[in-house]
């Protein structure tokens, strides 16, 4: 019966994992470096991979795609399951209703139900493998309570991140720029340095400032979709991947919108395909153009700048998270509420200390 086939099919799902698990460190094998010039395909477009295959047009496939896929498929298998289990449960249910005192009836009906939940329960010790087998490897954060709880959009976040075994970037995620892109030196409060000898050092300061609040701060950052999902370092193309209504991507969390504007602006180069090359050296020359054009030099102009007006946000405020633009206090805010201070912390980094050039 319908029990059946989910003890069924949680017992293959918890043999296959571990069958998956065993052959893993044949794969533990680092990739060879990509090219970072911006080869996209073709007349691709950001975010139209939509089928289980996510990569391929906005940016090349790397190993780490084999655990998106994965974590996709277990994904869909989980709301399968649980959906034939409650049937099963319903089934097993209906047979104790209708027994009529036949016991029969009441232990087919409980031996349904009972192979339904224990069906249920390997496929979630399964699940609760891989996620153990991400984080051993370096794919996810440990965040086994997301499996736990069901949290939408939340089971198994894989984070294709350039430290881990399968990176496809070079070793310590080092990358493969030469000018920019923050691949050198961590500074104050923990926030890496911005390398681009171009940007004067204050616009620097406020760069580091905009990342921190927008809890960003690492080298990772340049790679972080909204949500704190972590794209390959070879990414040139905005993802345009929404997450929670907003599309917000890179150190600076720049919108698919902005990014183009922004993008031209600063002279960036452009990919085959059309689209702006969003490499971190861009993304530092991009934002730094936008602040200086809008006379946001300073820490102190930076600062004064973000504050509401009438209901409207100054031009700082296209970062809702600095203190004055946002409505609510997150932690960062609550932490460090005087975003001048900070920000002249950072001056100090870059005229004197870890990130002077």
């Amino acid at each position: 019966m319908k029990g059946g086939l989910i003890y069924t099919l949680g017992l293959s799902f918890l043999i296959g994992i571990c069958v998956f698990i065993i052959p893993t460190p044949i794969l533990a094998q680092p990739a060879t470096p990509a090219a970072t010039s911006g080869n996209n395909t073709p007349g691709g477009n950001a975010g139209t991979e939509t089928g289980l295959v996510k990569c391929g047009v906005s940016r090349d496939c790397t190993i780490c795609d084999i655990f998106i896929l994965i974590r996709d498929i277990f994904t869909f298998a989980l709301g399968l399951l649980a959906s034939l289990a409650v049937l099963s449960m319903v089934i097993g249910g209906i047979y104790i209703l209708v027994s009529a005192g036949n016991s029969g009836l009441v232990t087919q009906g409980y031996s349904i139900i009972t192979n339904a939940v224990v069906g249920l329960l390997l496929v979630m010790a399964s699940f609760l493998l891989f996620s153990f087998l991400l984080v051993s490897l370096g794919f996810q954060e440990a965040n086994f309570s997301a499996v736990l709880t069901f949290q939408p959009g939340r089971l198994f976040e894989v984070k294709c991140d350039n430290a881990s075994t399968f990176n496809s970037t070079g070793p310590n995620g080092g990358g493969q720029a030469t000018t920019g892109g923050g691949s050198g030196n961590v500074g104050a409060l923990s926030v890496s340095c911005i390398d681009a000898t171009n940007i004067p050092d204050e616009v620097s300061a406020i760069l580091r400032t905009i990342s921190l609040y927008e809890g960003v701060g690492t080298r990772r950052g340049y790679f972080t979709i909204q949500g704190y999902t972590y794209v390959p370092e070879n990414t040139t193309q905005h993802p345009a991947r929404i997450v929670d209504q907003s599309d917000a991507y890179g150190r600076y969390q720049m919108l698919s919108t902005t990014w183009p504007r922004w993008a031209a602006a600063a002279g960036v180069p452009k990919n085959s395909n059309g689209t702006f090359n969003i490499s971190p050296q861009y993304q530092d020359a991009a934002v730094a153009g936008f602040l200086q054009r809008t006379n946001i030099a300073t820490c102190d102009s930076f600062a004064a700048n973000a504050r509401r007006n009438a209901g409207t946000f100054n031009d700082a405020c296209q970062w809702t998270s600095i203190p004055g633009c946002k409505t609510q206090a997150n932690s960062t805010t609550s932490r460090y509420p005087d975003a001048a201070a900070v920000c002249k912390q950072f001056l100090q980094d870059e005229q004197t200390g870890a990130c002077k050039q």
